[in-house]
């Protein structure tokens, strides 16, 4: 479903970026430009300008705010450095690289997030995907409780207690993406600043166009910029609903994940009741690409 919509998915997050407190996008890009000055992860680690614009980020993007619980910054620091050397070794990886292997690379990531001690809290795939992200933007996703746990259908048990198998589905998923989509040509100035921050911003945009019940096959080449409603939204539908369309020849399941899960077995075939117009389905949300 991102892949087939993933251009609309994207007008979605330009229309209705969420993030818009002073200091998400332009920490996020200081630390990003000072990324790319340094040149490499062990650079990047030992520069205090790249550490203390990546904390400034991290704060701004809610690490120490809500549930992560933000070290200060000489232990956060120590925290980066004692794991240089692990995360030196994914550092001429790229998501959508052919020859990727998603599961020995899943794994040790995973593995590094979980030790990543730059947090109190036991569960780091936030914070550690949101660190990693910076430090090796071509190959981490940033992750969230928001968006991204929304986006996978993922219950709080399955995220808070099971984060390695998490952060492993997501990354297979992201990886398909990536090497569909061809993420590096919608790179541009402003929250386009990676291929896995274009993934990121499309997982917004879509979940942003779920809470507007938005159908991502309107087109949005003629929207009214003073008109606030997307084409195809319409008001919230009964709580539970799901909706499936066909982006060209690809039917696109999209699920109210405001609504409590189904129970139905992850990786099961979508049943469409036929009909229609949009088909009522009844499905997990595993298959989400």
């Amino acid at each position: 479903m991102l892949i087939a919509g993933f251009p609309k998915f994207l007008a979605a997050f330009d229309r209705y970026c969420p993030f818009t407190k002073y200091g998400q996008l332009e920490f996020h890009l200081e630390t990003v430009q000072r990324r790319q000055e340094v040149g490499s992860v062990a650079a990047a680690v030992s520069d205090v300008t790249f550490l203390r614009s990546l904390y400034r980020t991290l704060e701004a993007w809610g690490i120490g705010s809500r549930r992560s619980r933000l070290r200060p910054f000489k232990e956060f620091v120590a925290a980066l450095q004692d794991k240089t050397a692990e995360i030196q070794s994914f550092e001429n990886l790229f998501l959508d690289q052919s020859d990727l292997d998603v599961a020995r690379v899943s794994t040790q990531l995973a593995h590094l997030i979980q030790a990543l001690e730059i947090v109190d809290n036991r569960m780091k795939i936030v914070p550690g995907t949101k660190a990693l992200h910076h430090l090796l933007p071509d190959l981490v996703v940033p992750m969230d409780r928001e968006y991204t746990q929304q986006f996978f259908g993922w219950h709080n048990p399955q995220f808070q207690n099971y984060p390695e198998r998490r952060f492993a589905e997501a990354f297979a998923s992201f990886v398909a993406v990536a090497q569909i989509t061809n993420p590096v040509q919608y790179l541009k100035s402003g929250w386009y600043s990676s291929r896995t921050k274009v993934i990121d911003n499309a997982v917004v945009g879509l979940c942003c166009g779920l809470k507007l019940q938005w159908d991502p096959t309107a087109s949005f080449g003629s929207i009214d910029p003073l008109n606030d409603t997307p084409p195809g939204c319409v008001l919230p539908k009964k709580i539970g609903t799901r909706i499936t369309y066909s982006v060209g020849s690809v039917p696109a399941i999209i699920t109210n994940s405001l609504a409590p899960r189904s129970g139905v077995a992850r990786g099961a075939r979508p049943r469409v009741l036929r009909g229609r117009g949009p088909s009522v389905v009844r499905s997990s949300t595993a298959d989400h690409c």
